[in-house]
């Protein structure tokens, strides 16, 4: 994607919060410059599980990189 002259990649890795895929993801982190951690709003335990996907991504991420919390399924209704 290009914006004001400046070419950007986007990559999305969908873990599905799965730990397997733990040990992968620093390769793909490295040279992040922002993270999109998303968590299921009518699950608690997701949004619990995101402190050890954000304290991997710290461990790793470039300096200036940025973090983003998004709450999912706001249309499936809370606790269904």
């Amino acid at each position: 994607m290009t914006y004001k002259g400046a070419t950007y990649k986007l990559q999305l890795w969908d873990t599905a919060g799965q730990e397997k895929f733990k040990s992968l993801v620093p390769n793909y982190i490295r040279d992040a410059h922002c993270a999109v951690f998303v968590y299921d709003i009518a699950r608690a335990e997701t949004f619990r599980s995101i402190d050890s996907w954000v304290e991997l991504f710290r461990n790793y991420k470039n300096d200036q990189a940025v973090m983003i919390l998004v709450g999912n399924k706001a249309d499936m209704g809370v606790g269904r």
